[in-house]
């Protein structure tokens, strides 16, 4: 499944690279906070976002400071 086939997909990697970009956050540090993967993980996971692991996905909202229904695009 390509990046683009979701809506879901495509609004986790904008809203992640939009907070990458924004905040000038380095890659790694990223990946780092998950505590798991590795630089090269994450690149993996936002060019097929459907691999994203839920504790990845929490982690990373955790540390952009929205709450994972943000990240992938649900409002209130």
């Amino acid at each position: 499944m390509k990046r683009g086939s979701n809506k879901i997909y495509t609004f986790v990697c904008a809203t992640i690279w939009g907070y990458i970009k924004r905040n000038r956050v380095d890659v790694e540090d990223l990946a780092a906070c998950t505590g798991r993967i590795a630089k090269s993980t994450l690149y993996q996971r936002l060019r097929q976002p459907e691999d994203f692991r839920l504790s990845e996905l929490i982690a990373v909202a955790d540390k952009m400071g929205i709450s994972v229904s943000e990240l992938i695009g649900e409002t209130k």
